[in-house]
């Protein structure tokens, strides 16, 4: 069997090689303004982290695409924007979005059981699995991340391509007045594989 993250390196590499487009990049997928094709859906990204990752656990990859910032969703999968009267994201279009950067990697990850039960799975989606995982980075988790790209001294989005992303978050804690709570302690590390 091959080593997911060695494939992903030669992956990478190979794509470095190749002549690119003057066409502007388009992102992780091309999506309609919906996020998703207008047949298939679209590309299912699942989370790196997801909540039957433990406090402290480190999660990695092999980054397999250079980031993007695409705009933030809620959990329904509305767009976020920033209220600047009320100093707060909603979902109602102020015209200023909010943005997540996108990290996509190739893992040794694999749907759980447990994760197929609680998401309630389409079993295509179980079967079509590579381990395919991705970062929605904003606030203290992409802090985290700028940090260990200075630590790295890269200097561009696409030379993070086949660099090795192990990243944990430590605890949650509760979002004063709104019944929800967040991941704090955010560590992540960057490694040429």
């Amino acid at each position: 069997m091959t080593d997911p993250f060695a494939a992903a390196a030669a992956a990478a590499t190979a794509a470095a090689t190749q002549p690119t487009s003057p066409a502007p990049a388009q992102g992780l997928i091309d999506q309609n303004e919906d996020g998703g094709s207008s047949l298939f859906g679209g590309e299912k990204l699942p989370g790196l982290f997801n909540k039957f990752t433990m406090p402290g656990e480190w999660r990695t990859g092999i980054i397999t695409k250079p980031p993007v910032d695409r705009q933030s969703r809620d959990m329904a999968g509305n767009l976020k924007y920033w209220d600047p009267d009320k100093n707060e994201p909603t979902t109602v279009n102020t015209g200023r979005p909010l943005n997540d950067t996108v990290i996509v990697l190739q893992t040794e990850y694999r749907y759980t059981p447990q994760e197929i039960a609680d998401r309630n799975l389409d079993p295509i989606d179980v079967e079509d699995d590579k381990g395919i995982r991705g970062i929605f980075a904003s606030g203290d988790e992409k802090k985290a991340i700028i940090k260990a790209v200075r630590e790295s001294r890269l200097r561009k989005e696409s030379e993070m391509v086949g660099w090795r992303l192990s990243g944990r978050r430590m605890k949650k804690e509760p979002i004063p007045g709104t019944g929800f709570s967040k991941w704090t302690g955010w560590e992540y590390k960057l490694e040429r594989v």
